[in-house]
């Protein structure tokens, strides 16, 4: 994506050369450098080595193609630019969450350009620093675990009686509230200007037990639901339909957010990254 700076317009037809060249001096330093900033990246060597060993046919070419220079970020004000496609892509919950967006010689604004001209991942690495901590999801999280209790007094124990008064039932959703207020605790400290939302080891931790809160809550919904949480009601669940859901509003949505929230641990850098990212900042405290 290349710049017309006197239609002051970007467009996707050319390639403008950067400064920047791998030289020898740089490839003296690159395994150092990137394996301090990026997460179990000799790891990731090794793997892809052992996926290029299976797959590879020999006399064939392999190309190793990056994307972290040359760029230049642009915010796009509007979704109906002439060659902007836009397709939605269905999530195992059975709705468009997220969708891919295609350019064909798209032209943009030049005001629509943040950040200086082919530096678009400097930008881009400041705001990955804010990208979590701005919402709550505590409240949604107590939202839903309010219906499962609802719904555990009418639904039967297989020791008899209701599941509400199951000794094991009690256990595990009392540890799942709790875990839930110690988190609502940490997102009001956050958003209230403490200086835990400024600790440089915040966005993960919070990336780290929102998404794992989220799949324990799924879990207990689509226990207490039961079989009743299989019926696919995509229609009843789109906001404003008048279609009568099948069963309660628990059996409604457990299947659904299960299938949703699998993803959480996943999206936005894995938790296992998280943590790693955790550990690199409390050691550096030493």
């Amino acid at each position: 994506m290349t710049s017309d700076k006197d239609r002051d317009q970007y467009f996707a037809d050319e390639k403008k050369p950067f400064d920047f060249r791998f030289t020898a001096e740089v490839a003296g330093v690159f395994d150092d450098m990137v394996s301090r900033s990026v997460p179990f990246y000799h790891e990731m060597q090794r793997m892809t080595a052992e996926l290029a060993s299976d797959l590879i046919e020999p006399g064939t070419n392999v190309y190793d193609l990056g994307c972290a220079t040359g760029t230049t970020l642009l915010l796009l004000d509007r979704v109906d630019y002439p060659g902007m496609t836009i397709r939605p892509i269905i999530g195992l919950d059975g709705f468009p969450e997220q969708c891919e967006v295609f350019f064909d010689n798209v032209r943009v604004p030049q005001s629509g350009r943040v950040g200086a001209e082919n530096d678009g991942w400097s930008v881009a690495k400041h705001l990955l620093k804010h990208e979590r901590g701005g919402s709550a999801q505590s409240p949604t999280l107590r939202r839903y675990l309010e219906l499962v209790r609802e719904a555990a007094f009418a639904t039967p124990s297989p020791f008899g009686g209701v599941l509400a008064h199951d000794a094991v039932f009690q256990r595990d959703i009392g540890a799942l509230e709790a875990d839930i207020e110690s988190y609502q605790h940490f997102e009001k400290l956050s958003i209230s200007g403490h200086a835990i939302g400024r600790d440089a080891a915040f966005p993960s931790m919070n990336k780290i037990m929102s998404s794992e809160l989220s799949q324990r809550v799924s879990v207990m919904m689509r226990r207490v639901a039961g079989l009743e949480a299989f019926s696919l009601q995509l229609d009843a669940l789109q906001v404003g339909a008048n279609v009568e859901p099948f069963g309660s509003q628990l059996d409604l949505m457990a299947m659904p957010y299960y299938l949703n929230s699998r993803a959480t641990t996943i999206y936005a850098g894995t938790n296992e990254v998280q943590r790693d990212l955790v550990a690199r900042t409390l050691v550096s405290r030493r």
